[in-house]
């Protein structure tokens, strides 16, 4: 009752409306009573009580009959002291008034949201019916109408009624768990809490005999913040994504072998509807992604967590560039509490690293993702570990410092860490952050023996922080440390300077060290416009990246970035249309011409376009290939939480 304001009014309501009865019926026993009470009010009191206590989400109703009740019987004991206490009767129009706008003031709350906002309670709740980004209206209306045999099981079962009205068809499909706790056998109700428990495993979930579900069953919809569930569900390869909308994911039964069904196996399920939510986001106007509203008004003080919850659900697929374009429409409107919303995005951008890696070097200031992450972790407030929430992410933005091979400031950040824990927790550390600070603590030795061998004597300082950057090194902060040392630092050394912050995510420092070069040119530009990009300042980043682009129409860097962000953003034909006939020079090195490669590809394919037949031109060799993973889609990494 505490945590939650309307089960907290209804309680009171409850036991108001049983006392005030009991006055009525005494005062009605001993004659005194103007009117007796009619059976009717004892018949509505008893009956809601009893269903109030069948579920909790029953007890809020009976803040229904509980008003009328007490606006009845209160309002006749008020007039009752009146006429036995003379004082009472220039004291009740001020009392009475001021019950009225006291519950004038609490219906208005509700009505326009006001008391869900206090409460943090960040759905919607402006409307009538069926509110479609809290129920699967639209998901329950394309299943109805796909034509496609089998039952559904919603695993939660407050989402039967809308499966019911919208995807229930009596020769076809059936709803096995529609939510009449009432009219449905407890043994149901047991086995649904049974099959939910096993969903949370992927390795129960994809096995039969541990997730035995019924041989009618063949859709499963899950509400879309259960990501355990849909996470579970969806790697477990039993399951295939069919159905997605604001409020809940379908997933469709795959049968097993010696797994028998009753629909038809032969159906043919469509594919899933993924690309209606692979729309560019388009940082100069802001748009939304998707069409709900993003403004608070008088009457709706929530706004609708749709971006966020949309975000979360393509994060837990593996889909990381549909989840940053909807995170980062909910970290702009502020839909969830900073952490969360702030370390998904973080992590998302992180995964992006990895599994599209770009090595930096003079030309290639930083991997973009990967500053964008740590510039995120920068910003998280990281330092109160008993939250077992930041422990994690402050564990992950360690294994990103490693993923960029700084494995000096993952050192520091990793004794931060080690600081900052409880004392018991200090005493015995999760096996997480042990195998982590052993995996650092043997490549920061290693990396300092061998920083050992080197002679240093009549190097410059930036030959110096040259050689502290190499890749069995990775001594970032050393190498910064040798260039803050020196008094005067050519304009290259500078640069490099202004590069290893920006690799750190440190961007105000960043754009200190840039503005020592003068202003203008095309490098400063590129990385401006890269740190712009750091701070989530994507259409600085794009004006800064053209500009860059037409000041050295033939440089590979600007475009290479240029179109990197133009896919994260969506805007696959811009892409397309920066790349299609954009040949770069004979002196670009072959990573370079490789990331190329790998991006035209990738935007071809979802620009519907088919891919570019002509071969790049012949590239000269400027240095050791870089590698060239496979792009995953759909997969999560150690990254993850």
């Amino acid at each position: 009752f505490l945590r939650s304001m309307p089960m907290l009014v209804s309680g009171l309501l409850a036991v108001t409306v049983f006392e005030l009865l009991l006055v009525s019926l005494a005062l009605e026993a001993y004659g005194h009573a103007d009117h007796p009470v009619p059976s009717g009010h004892l018949v509505w009191f008893a009956f809601f009580l009893v269903v109030g206590l069948l579920a909790v989400r029953n007890w809020v109703l009976f803040s229904l009959p509980a008003g009328f009740l007490l606006a009845v019987h209160g309002g006749g004991h008020l007039d009752r002291l009146g006429r036995l206490h003379p004082r009472w009767r220039r004291l009740a129009p001020a009392v009475e008034g001021l019950l009225l706008a006291l519950m004038t003031a609490l219906a208005a709350g509700y009505a326009t949201e006001a008391v869900y906002r206090w409460q943090k309670r960040r759905a919607s709740r402006f409307g009538f019916g069926l509110v479609e980004n809290i129920h699967p209206v639209d998901l329950a209306r394309r299943l109805g109408a796909s034509g496609l045999s089998g039952d559904v099981l919603p695993v939660n079962f407050g989402n039967g009624g809308a499966l019911i009205y919208y995807a229930f068809d009596p020769q076809r499909r059936r709803i096995w768990m529609d939510g009449r706790l009432e009219l449905e056998p407890l043994s149901r109700f047991d086995k649904l809490h049974e099959y939910r428990t096993r969903m949370l495993s992927a390795s129960q979930a994809a096995d039969p005999k541990a997730l035995a579900l019924p041989s009618s069953v063949r859709f499963l919809v899950v509400p879309i913040d259960d990501v355990r569930r849909t996470e579970s569900l969806n790697d477990c390869g039993r399951f295939r994504l069919l159905y997605v909308d604001q409020a809940g994911v379908c997933f469709a039964r795959i049968p097993q072998p010696g797994e028998n069904v009753t629909w038809p196996v032969d159906e043919k399920l469509p594919p899933a509807n993924l690309e209606e939510f692979d729309v560019p986001l388009d940082p100069p106007t802001r748009r939304r992604l998707l069409p709900v509203p993003v403004r608070r008004r008088w009457y709706r003080q929530n706004v609708p967590p749709a971006h966020w919850r949309m975000g979360a659900l393509f994060y837990t697929l593996g889909l990381d560039d549909l989840a940053i374009r909807y995170l980062t429409v909910a970290d702009r409107l502020k839909l969830e509490d900073p952490l969360p919303r702030m370390g998904m995005l973080a992590q998302a951008h992180q995964r992006l690293s990895e599994y599209r890696p770009l090595e930096p070097d003079w030309d290639l200031p930083t991997d973009p993702n990967l500053s964008r992450a740590l510039a995120l972790y920068e910003k998280m407030d990281l330092t109160d570990l008993s939250d077992p929430q930041a422990r994690a992410f402050a564990l992950v933005r360690i294994r990103g410092l490693i993923r960029g091979r700084q494995i000096d400031a993952a050192q520091e950040a990793m004794r931060r860490y080690m600081q900052a824990l409880p004392i018991p927790l200090r005493w015995r550390p999760s096996p997480e952050a042990l195998a982590v600070r052993d995996s650092i603590k043997a490549g920061y030795d290693a990396a300092v023996a061998r920083r050992g061998s080197f002679h240093f004597r009549g190097l410059t300082p930036l030959e110096r922080a040259t050689l502290l950057l190499r890749k069995d090194l990775g001594l970032i902060d050393h190498a910064i440390a040798e260039l803050r040392r020196s008094t005067s630092l050519p304009p290259a050394g500078r640069r490099l300077l202004g590069d290893l912050y920006l690799r750190k995510g440190l961007t105000g420092a960043a754009r200190r060290e840039y503005g020592h070069l003068g202003s203008g040119g095309a490098d400063l530009l590129l990385r401006l416009g890269l740190c712009d990009w750091a701070d989530g300042d994507f259409a600085g980043a794009l004006t800064r990246l053209r500009r860059c682009r037409q000041v050295d129409p033939t440089a590979p860097e600007p475009v290479l970035y240029l179109a990197l962000l133009e896919e994260q953003l969506g805007d696959y034909a811009a892409a397309v249309r920066l790349l299609d006939g954009y040949r770069p020079p004979q002196a670009a090195s072959r990573h370079v011409r490789r990331l190329l490669a790998q991006v035209r590809a990738r935007v071809w394919m979802r620009s519907g376009k088919p891919p570019p037949t002509r071969p790049p031109a012949a590239t000269r060799r400027a240095g050791p290939a870089a590698t060239d993973p496979a792009v995953k889609v759909g997969t999560r990494s150690g990254a993850d939480l």
